[in-house]
């Protein structure tokens, strides 16, 4: 049995990651769960596992009375749930997904109307054993709209056997309407520590000899997924023993080294070079993923540095760092024909860009000696003779000129009609949040949920409301958008707040602030 089988979580206190785990805990606390889920979030992350588990704990012998008297003599729940028993043949064949009582269907294959209707059909067909039926809708914001229609009656007037869980990775692409209908419960990528604990566990298990570089390296390549963190480690597992080489193996190569030879080769300007570099890496048959990952994280490695004003000598300076990591961090790696065309195809054009602007001095600076001027792109500039390449000279930009918040403040509410007319999202988004102090160059508004305050820090929000306020002539003000507390609503189910970005904000505020950060895709 592969590793990602052997240690799939069997409990709910087993669950990998730590908020899904507590918010089902609470639900087995309360003695209810909630007979339509939403689990959204990025793959790899337990969606699929934590599923199975809540039909395993729903039909689990144990609590047949307690199920009995909440879902379907509709009462109030008396006791607590308790966690399946392993040893009963039923849960297992629930957990590995071999039992008729948990239905998973692939909505990315089952989305038309007719695929709904058929599975009314099966809804209302009590389990073959056991006491509740889970329906599992594997990506279901792939479902057409007439579909999504069919399943909201469904979900409106469930039988009382049947519990719903819609999984996605794009819940914003589920109807509000269908939304209002779930409790929803949102899984969030792994941290790379969370990863190395799970991996520790199993290499305790299985009497791995590993080390915390290693261990670290499978984490950072797994970006947030606990599935390929673990598939990662058994791959790379020979005679019971874990070596970073092994694990570059897996991907080809390390690319530290070779996303900082590529960022040289962009501020050499080097065409010829750079075309060389890439058919080196084709021909390595490295994972184009991996380089363009580790190129990133160089890139706000050096934006870090800079910010910080660190004495650790800086590959380029923060404007560089900044153009640069808005053209990579951006990039959408798509199906190529040849692998890493589009990323060489980029690095070119930055490089003929440049060789536009002004010519070379002695020691490679590409820096006119003339005014400055407007130009869309920083100057890149390396000092040739060390390897470094460490640049001294600041680059020459355009004075900015500083606005008033407390004048942006005053003509709040025309400044909402503005961005209304760009996008109507991200003005009720801004509608939420309460401008609380005006500054030169600055405002501050205050937000009272995290959801909201994440949505509108997105780059192309705050780039859509730059723009906007280049409108009022005010010059630049910084939006900074700091979190309140606010009183949240009690879930009746239990003494705990319940999900922010969903019951509190109401439906309608959820889908407003899930399409705000799609709206300028």
């Amino acid at each position: 049995m592969n590793w990602t089988l052997k240690y799939r979580p069997k409990q709910i206190k087993a669950l990998n990651l730590e908020v899904i785990r507590k918010q089902l805990l609470q639900f087995m606390h309360d003695g209810y769960i909630p007979t339509t889920l939403l689990f959204a979030g990025p793959k790899g992350t337990g969606k699929t596992s934590s599923s199975r588990l809540v039909a395993a704990v729903l039909n689990e012998p144990k609590n047949e009375q307690l199920v009995d008297q909440v879902y379907f003599q509709h009462k109030n729940a008396t006791k607590s749930l308790v966690e399946p028993d392993l040893k009963l043949k039923m849960i297992n064949n629930i957990l590995t997904g071999q039992s008729y009582i948990v239905n998973e269907i692939d909505a990315a294959s089952h989305r038309g109307i007719d695929h709904i209707r058929e599975l009314k059909e099966r809804v209302f067909l009590p389990p073959v054993e056991g006491k509740m039926s889970v329906f599992i809708l594997d990506e279901v914001h792939m479902l057409t709209t007439p579909a999504f229609n069919a399943l909201l009656k469904i979900l409106e007037e469930p039988p009382d056997h049947a519990i719903f869980i819609l999984a996605t990775t794009e819940p914003e692409k589920i109807p509000a309407t269908v939304i209002s209908r779930c409790q929803v419960l949102r899984f969030r990528q792994a941290q790379d520590e969370e990863i190395i604990d799970v991996l520790s566990r199993i290499a305790k298990k299985e009497k791995l000899e590993t080390t915390k570089p290693a261990l670290s390296l499978i984490a950072h390549l797994a970006e947030g997924s606990f599935r390929d963190a673990i598939k990662y480690l058994e791959l790379a597992t020979i005679d019971h023993q874990l070596k970073i080489d092994q694990i570059e193996k897996l991907v080809g190569k390390s690319m530290e080294a070779e996303a900082k030879h590529f960022l040289e080769l962009i501020l050499r300007k080097n065409q010829l070079d750079l075309t060389a570099f890439f058919q080196n890496l084709r021909n390595q048959n490295a994972n184009e993923k991996v380089f363009l990952t580790a190129f990133v994280h160089l890139l706000y490695q050096q934006l870090l540095l800079n910010i910080q004003s660190s004495s650790k000598k800086t590959l380029i300076n923060k404007t560089v760092a900044l153009y640069l990591l808005n053209h990579f961090n951006s990039f959408a790696l798509l199906n190529q024909v040849m692998p890493f065309l589009g990323i060489e195809l980029k690095a070119l054009e930055i490089i003929e860009k440049s060789q536009k602007k002004g010519p070379r001095s002695k020691q490679s600076t590409i820096l006119s000696k003339k005014k400055p001027q407007t130009t869309d792109i920083p100057v890149i500039t390396a000092q040739t003779n060390k390897t470094d390449l460490i640049q001294k000279k600041p680059l020459k930009t355009e004075k900015i000129v500083l606005g008033d918040g407390n004048e942006l403040i005053k003509q709040w509410d025309k400044f909402l009609k503005l961005v209304e007319a760009r996008n109507s999202t991200i003005a009720a988004l801004l509608r939420s949040a309460n401008p609380a102090q005006g500054d030169k160059g600055q405002l501050i508004l205050y937000v009272y949920y995290r959801f909201h305050q994440e949505q509108l820090s997105n780059p192309k929000i705050v780039h859509l409301i730059q723009e906007v306020l280049s409108h009022l002539s005010l010059g630049f003000i910084q939006f900074k958008f700091v979190l309140k507390a606010a009183k949240p609503k009690v879930n009746s189910l239990s003494d705990q707040p319940i999900d922010l970005a969903h019951q509190a904000l109401g439906q309608k505020s959820v889908q407003l602030a899930q399409v705000a950060a799609k709206a300028l895709m």
